[in-house]
């Protein structure tokens, strides 16, 4: 599969590009052709039309799985100006959580070295969840030592 609905074909492509060749805005040719103006901005730097490609699981930073798909994403910070670039990672879970969560996440931190892991969920956490968050430690930061489990 070449693309998937909502992309920008090559027809919408080469309109957006001859049109900016015209003169129109970008909220013009974002409301004529129903795209978001961040849309248009990113295919007018496109020197030439590419297909859109879905990222492979092995790009991703986990594999999702089960019914929520615990979404995952990353921060990037400096503790000092200067400092070396460090990782909080986030997943997010929905429904019913436990301390597996909690282990799962505490592995993709030690494999991606990120500094934290932030486990984000709608139900407060259980106390086995709280005692295997407490046991992967605290992160010290210049500003002192940031326990690892909070609820």
């Amino acid at each position: 599969m070449l693309g998937e609905v909502g992309t920008v074909g090559r027809d919408r492509w080469e309109k957006i590009h001859r049109r900016a060749g015209a003169g129109a805005s970008i909220r013009a040719m974002a409301r004529e052709l129903g795209l978001d103006r961040k849309t248009v901005r990113r295919r007018l730097r496109q020197t030439e039309w590419k297909p859109y490609q879905r990222a492979t699981a092995s790009e991703t930073l986990v594999t999702k799985k089960g019914a929520d798909k615990g979404i995952v994403g990353r921060r990037y910070f400096h503790e000092v100006e200067g400092a070396r670039t460090q990782q909080i990672l986030f997943s997010v879970k929905a429904g019913s959580t436990g301390p597996d969560h909690v282990r799962e996440l505490r592995g993709l931190v030690e494999r991606e070295a990120a500094a934290i892991g932030a486990l984000i969920c709608l139900r407060r956490p259980t106390k086995a969840m709280r005692e295997e968050s407490a046991s992967a430690g605290s992160y010290t930061s210049p500003s002192g030592r940031h326990p690892g489990s909070r609820s």
